[in-house]
């Protein structure tokens, strides 16, 4: 048995030697490669895989971004407007090789991605979470998995109990998705938060938080889930620059930490010195170093104001240069959120 698993893996070579191979495939042919028969598949699907590839530096820390289908003629609008209603997708930004694709549309949105979706990675899928529904602007509950393995997006359970917006909502690494705060009916900010367990498609709720949370962000850190900024219902558009932590060995939130963040909403461990025409930044985003790109990246997205032109740009870690990301013009369309994730 284990001299036919070492030859259909790659027939005269070692397993050893056949996994490493296999480990340099690039993300983007994962599904092409488990194709190819039914012990490849096994292996690419495997954690062990992931982990290897991860570990001898063939990972690769890429931007999912939502961004607006650009148009031809109409190009230097989309980057201007903050708001389109444009169709969203779902594209993929790779800095080490410089290149864009566009992931498959979801099935069953024919206006495209829900407006104002949050989007989340745990570890080799990318998820979508809520969001407006583009033609009525009704707030949905829709939880879509895109797998990079199968190349195939799946429904995973909806959002459990009213439909909220404006949400935070952070992807961890022990396969959890977190989801606090954010508005119901009637502008209502909330203090209740859920937990959606990917590999076993169940939500779970968790304990309220200490206080209201509309516009919140969220991320992981230290292995908690992090709720920073947002307001209160009674402070429409007044930032609070408090946080507090979940911590999922002890089932419970942590103290509320009053200067966590900026009045604007943002971390204020955000980088400093922006470029000029970013000081109204909209999207921040950290990816990690590795994989044959060098340092970790860190990514802004924001305007000279509120409502300008927007624009984008990447700083290596290390280097006190930021550098403007120029998209190809099938890719010019306006962004509206952003994530990385390392596969």
């Amino acid at each position: 048995m284990e001299q036919e698993q070492q030859v259909l893996l790659i027939p005269g070579l070692p397993d050893d030697m056949a996994r490493e191979c296999l480990t340099r495939v690039p993300f983007a042919h994962f599904a092409a490669a488990a194709s190819v028969c039914k012990q490849w598949k096994r292996e690419i699907d495997s954690p062990s895989f992931h982990s290897m590839r991860s570990s001898n530096g063939h990972a690769r820390s890429i931007l999912a971004l939502v961004q607006a289908q650009a148009q031809p003629d109409d190009v230097e609008r989309s980057k201007a407007a903050t708001f389109s209603p444009s169709k969203y997708r779902l594209v993929i930004f790779d800095p080490s090789s410089d290149t864009w694709q566009s992931l498959p549309p979801i099935p069953g949105l024919p206006h495209g991605l829900p407006l104002f979706c949050r989007i989340v990675a745990v570890g080799r899928q990318l998820l979508v979470v809520g969001g407006w529904d583009p033609a009525t602007w009704a707030a949905t509950d829709g939880v879509h998995v895109y797998d990079f393995v199968s190349a195939a997006w799946r429904r995973g359970a909806p959002v459990p109990g009213q439909r909220r917006s404006f949400f935070a909502c952070a992807g961890g690494p022990a396969g959890w998705v977190a989801v606090a705060g954010g508005h119901g009916d009637g502008k209502i900010a909330l203090r209740s938060a859920l937990a959606y367990d990917v590999a076993g498609d169940r939500w779970v709720p968790l304990p309220d938080m200490a206080r209201e949370r509309d516009e919140c962000g969220g991320f992981f850190a230290g292995g908690r889930f992090y709720a920073a900024g947002g307001y209160c219902t009674e402070m429409q558009g007044s930032f609070s620059s408090s946080a507090e932590a979940f911590d999922f060995d002890s089932w419970e939130w942590g103290p509320v930490e009053e200067d966590y963040a900026d009045s604007d909403g943002f971390v204020s461990r955000k980088p400093a010195a922006l470029p000029e025409d970013v000081r109204a930044v909209s999207q921040l985003v950290a990816l990690p170093g590795g994989g044959g790109g060098g340092g970790g990246l860190t990514m802004v997205i924001g305007s000279a104001k509120d409502g300008g032109a927007q624009v984008c740009y990447l700083r290596r870690e290390g280097d006190d240069k930021w550098t403007e990301m120029r998209a190809p013009a099938e890719y010019s369309g306006h962004i509206q959120s952003a994530c990385c994730l390392s596969i």
